[in-house]
């Protein structure tokens, strides 16, 4: 599985897009992590890291990642051309525009809107929408929601691909989402710019370097310990080479693999400190540095570190 999950229209209408998959998904952070196992999958239940009625970290403001995704977000808005004759209003012209077609369950959300009232009916003005994206930006989907005697909403999204907007050390799922309907012999048009915010690894969140051992501990589901090793400098410090590139874990819920226990506590050692890396080998495969909390988000990658661990034990054989 991609470990996304798609959103739920706030009306419940149905969504459909390109190749039966829903564009507009999200992630969330977690500090705590449950896996429910049923029918070989697992579904992840987690206490947010950051979400609504959560203050944000000092450092996530301003220049952080918060701060930075926001400026993204209103540069994108601002780049995306309008049709000819557009007149822009400060609120949704009509109520079936009031709200996104959909909404992620995520704090970490930046998002910017715009409406728009042009000349001309939908097809018209989404094709012209299709072909005036901005230079770095890739059509992904297609939404047309209804039913129910409501009005239809049709719908474009697009993914910000281009170096001029990519920084996926900053924030991810960077998106336009186009949306209109009919308004009488014009067309309401509603445009999001989106992107989700990735907490930021502190110092503490890293293996130091040097590291001078490593303790490996395997346990099976239930807790049975199967390997316990120490490994000298030279294995410690390929593995803390790996933990520090791990990508964090994007904001969102998820849907895993089957989750059967197994984890990797992997203890480093440095000159007057020492941090313990938890790794889940299946399942989402998410791995945790340190005690949980601001600064310590979780990371992914758990079944490539757990393969590189296997290579480094059998190497000190």
């Amino acid at each position: 599985m991609d470990g996304r999950a798609g959103r739920t229209p706030p009306d419940g209408r149905s969504l459909v897009s390109e190749a039966g998959r829903h564009r507009w998904s999200r992630r969330v952070v977690f500090l705590v992590t449950t896996a429910v196992v049923a029918a070989g999958a697992v579904v992840v239940v987690a206490v947010a890291l950051a979400g609504s009625g959560t203050s944000t970290p000092a450092g996530e403001r301003g220049g952080g990642p918060r701060g930075v995704t926001e400026r993204a977000v209103a540069r994108l808005l601002a780049a995306e051309p309008t049709p000819p004759g557009a007149t822009r209003v400060n609120a949704a012209p009509v109520a079936a525009l009031a709200s996104p077609v959909s909404e992620p369950a995520s704090g970490n959300l930046v998002r910017r809107t715009a409406w728009w009232l042009v000349p001309g009916g939908v097809d018209r003005v989404l094709a012209y929408v299709a072909a005036h994206r901005p230079a770095g930006v890739i059509a992904s989907g297609s939404e047309d929601t209804g039913g129910g005697g409501g009005p239809t909403v049709q719908g474009l999204s697009f993914d910000a691909t281009g170096p001029q907007w990519r920084q996926p050390s900053i924030y991810a799922d960077f998106q336009l989402a186009v949306v209109a309907t009919a308004d009488g012999n014009r067309t309401a048009l509603r445009v999001d710019a989106e992107a989700t915010w990735l907490p930021a690894r502190s110092a503490s969140s890293r293996i130091p370097d040097p590291v001078t051992t490593v303790d490996v501990v395997e346990r099976r589901g239930g807790g049975a310990i199967t390997v316990r090793r120490t490994l000298p400098a030279a294995a410690a410090r390929r593995l803390a080479v790996l933990v520090n590139a791990l990508p964090v874990q994007v904001p969102g819920s998820y849907n895993c693999p089957m989750d059967d226990g197994r984890t990797d506590a992997l203890t480093f050692h440095a000159p007057g400190r020492s941090i313990t890396v938890t790794v889940r080998v299946t399942g989402c495969g998410e791995v945790s540095v340190g005690r949980a909390g601001p600064g310590h988000p979780i990371l992914l990658g758990g079944r490539d570190l757990h393969s590189a661990v296997a290579r480094e034990l059998a190497h000190w054989r």
